[in-house]
């Protein structure tokens, strides 16, 4: 695997370091999946983008969220992640075939 160099703000350093800290693996391997990520995006130009998501939908999505936490339905924010991948994954399958 080559290697490469970046320059970054310390801010940007900091937030990196504090987030694979909370998912315990590597700053390198949050940057990795994030530039893969990046890269591999081929959403279509038909699916909504988040700023065409309506005010309504976003508020009731939080006061859903609100009302989750009152009730004590959390979990962990590694789980969470590995969700949104599991559920991003199968997006991904779903528009291959």
């Amino acid at each position: 695997m080559s290697q490469i160099t970046i320059e970054l703000p310390d801010t940007l350093i900091a937030q990196l370091q504090a987030a694979a800290q909370q998912q315990q693996t590597q700053v390198s391997t949050l940057v990795q999946e994030a530039v893969e990520d990046y890269l591999t995006d081929d959403t279509d130009d038909d699916e909504p983008e988040y700023e065409d998501t309506p005010d309504e939908e976003i508020l009731a999505g939080l006061r859903e969220a609100l009302e989750d936490v009152k009730a004590g339905r959390l979990y962990p924010v590694r789980e969470a992640i590995a969700e949104i991948r599991r559920e991003l994954e199968e997006e991904k399958k779903i528009h291959a075939d």
